[in-house]
């Protein structure tokens, strides 16, 4: 079991570090980790006052902040994220980011 959480923490320590260096260097840029038929999993670094504006999907998308603030909006209103808060967008909403603060997270959808 230790080796196993260990394991996990190198992992998710890899993908933080990706992070960072994505923050660091591109603004707004999306690097794919995971993609196939039923899955895709997107690491997205935005600077601070960038935006995504995106159309509602036909599955939930699932966002996790792995650094900064990022505020969603959809139909509902704004929501603010800080780091290692989740968030869940149904299908067909129309949304919204914007990085309030230099912001790294992670996107599945």
């Amino acid at each position: 079991m230790i080796k196993i959480i260990k394991k996990l923490q190198n992992e998710v320590g890899n993908v933080v570090q990706t992070a960072n260096f994505l923050q660091q260097k591109w603004n707004g840029e999306e690097t794919v980790l995971l993609k196939s038929s039923k899955r895709n999993i997107l690491l997205v670094a935005m600077h601070e006052g960038n935006e995504l504006h995106m159309n509602g999907r036909n599955e939930p998308v699932n966002l996790q902040i792995l650094e900064g603030i990022l505020r969603v909006t959809d139909h509902a209103g704004s929501t603010f994220l800080g780091k290692d808060q989740c968030f869940v967008l149904n299908e067909n909403i129309r949304h919204g980011f914007m990085a309030m603060d230099d912001t790294t997270f992670l996107l599945s959808k």
